[in-house]
């Protein structure tokens, strides 16, 4: 906001509406709503299948390439929110989390 602000300070005739990125905007906000409608219909039970819930070596691969595969195929914040119930209650996981 800052930076719009500047902006339009310095510039206003080069502000428009046609420098916002709608597509990705629309796009971003779909995969939101999408990841909330999923969750609230079982998709965080598959993902604690998928992730596994161990704290072994191979139970923390796996959630950090379950939420890598996520974060690459859907987008990083939902990703982030569907995975974070399945991480939760413990620190190390969070943190193998955020690293996918």
């Amino acid at each position: 906001m800052v930076l719009v602000a500047l902006f339009a300070v310095r510039r206003r005739a080069e502000l428009r509406w046609s420098l916002v990125p709608w597509r990705l905007v629309i796009t971003v906000v779909g995969l939101f709503l999408v990841v909330a409608a999923l969750t609230a219909h079982g998709l965080e039970d598959l993902l604690r299948d998928v992730a596994g819930s161990s704290s072994s070596l191979l139970g923390d691969l796996r959630l950090t390439g379950t939420s890598a595969l996520g974060a690459n195929t859907v987008d990083n914040l939902p990703a982030y929110l569907a995975m974070e119930p399945v991480a939760a209650g413990e620190g190390q996981r969070m943190m193998l989390l955020l690293i996918g």
